[in-house]
């Protein structure tokens, strides 16, 4: 059965609230962060099911600037250990990334740990580009590295 990818349903929100809690420990969403992102406009959150299973999710968020402008920020992106090397995460970012473009936003931000070399990749093969480095971004020691990444023609 083929990874599905589609918008986060009040039904998954427990296993998604699991899954965040048990990848980041320290700044996992809260239940009540994750009933309000489910239902917000300015957000698009979406899971990944492999066999019936949530395998992922992820969340990113749309700001209107003045004149009309707008941004997006991807604010997470998990997938389940037990689930990876399936290129879920991947599916999952176009998946947003194209969602923010029909939404008219003209660039997208993101931050990830400095440590996290694979995400990072994953990131600059979508044409994400390093802004700056985000000294003790996570917490005392732990560095951040702040991305963006500009579509085309907006």
């Amino acid at each position: 059965m083929a990874i599905v990818i589609r918008p986060a349903r009040a039904a998954d929100l427990q296993a998604v609230q699991k899954l965040e809690r048990a990848t980041f420990t320290s700044h996992a969403i809260s239940p009540r962060q994750m009933r309000y992102l489910q239902k917000a406009a300015s957000a698009i959150f979406l899971i990944a099911q492999n066999k019936g299973e949530l395998a992922g999710d992820a969340i990113a968020l749309i700001r209107r600037h003045p004149g009309g402008r707008r941004s997006g920020r991807i604010y997470s992106l998990v997938v389940d250990p037990a689930h990876r090397g399936q290129n879920i995460g991947r599916k999952l970012m176009l998946a947003l990334m194209k969602s923010l473009s029909r939404r008219d936003v003209s660039r997208v931000y993101l931050e990830v740990a400095q440590s996290n070399a694979g995400a990072i990749r994953l990131y600059e093969q979508l044409g994400f580009k390093v802004v700056k480095s985000l000294r003790h971004y996570y917490g005392r020691g732990d560095h951040g590295v702040h991305m963006r990444y500009d579509f085309k023609g907006h």
